[in-house]
């Protein structure tokens, strides 16, 4: 999570000095972030097919990147850009709740990279809509929000839940939900992100969000402890031959 975004940052500040501001998109993450990963050794795949969530006409749904090793998937990312067009907040919950299904279906982990202009994305995260219903607790945890509270031990803050979003969210969610019924999950499990900046002030700077998303881990039922018996001690039966000799004599 540091490695990217750190070096997602750098690339971005690198090629706007380059005088390529006007090519950022979503599209123009896909270098920066694929050379990142497999940078590492890793085997990297874009464009994904999701293997829980299908649509049965038209293009299929597809996640922006995954790792394999072994035939397996332990990692998948999805990214969002922020810059002439500020990304929609339903867009960027509904790829976490995506990649929740996926991490569900693989047992792996997914990462929601938010990236683009510091101060596009500092008015994205600052919006009433981003802030859980009937609370001041953001959608997704942020660090300034972390530092402020104290750790719990339940750790509610990681947690989303349908009953946490916005009535534009809840009914985004809702649409998706009938489009793909049963493979989208009621929670997800959502890190503290890794956050990253690059450059002067505000208005020329870069910054990159990476949170780790994974399904809410189940709670392991308690053991039951037996009772511990107590050993009771046993009664010795009379001895015939003492009661005898306890009897009274009779002349």
């Amino acid at each position: 999570m540091k490695q990217l975004s750190e070096g997602l940052s750098a690339w971005l500040m690198f090629g706007f000095r380059c005088g390529r501001g006007r090519l950022f998109s979503e599209y123009y993450l896909a270098h920066p972030i694929g050379q990142l990963l497999g940078g590492h050794g890793e085997h990297v795949l874009a464009e994904y097919p999701h293997p829980v969530i299908k649509s049965p006409k038209g293009r299929p749904i597809a996640t922006d990147f995954v790792i394999m090793k072994q035939d397996k998937v332990p990692l998948a990312i999805e990214s969002k850009w922020a810059g002439l067009g500020e990304p929609q907040l339903k867009d960027l919950i509904w790829d976490a709740f995506r990649l929740e299904a996926f991490c569900r279906h693989t047992t792996g982990s997914g990462l929601l990279i938010l990236a683009g202009s510091t101060n596009k994305i500092a008015r994205l995260l600052s919006r009433k809509t981003f802030r859980r219903a009937g609370s001041s607790v953001p959608l997704l945890p942020l660090p300034q929000d972390l530092l402020k509270r104290p750790k719990t031990r339940d750790r509610s803050e990681y947690i989303l839940e349908w009953a946490d979003l916005s009535k534009t969210v809840l009914k985004h969610l809702n649409k998706q939900d009938e489009a793909y019924p049963k493979t989208i999950g009621s929670n997800l499990y959502c890190s503290a992100p890794q956050v990253h900046a690059q450059g002067g002030p505000k208005s020329l700077s870069f910054s990159v969000y990476v949170w780790e998303i994974r399904c809410v881990p189940r709670k392991a039922p308690k053991k039951q402890k037996l009772p511990k018996m107590r050993p009771q001690k046993m009664k010795q039966p009379p001895d015939p031959l003492v009661m005898e000799c306890a009897e009274p004599l009779t002349v």
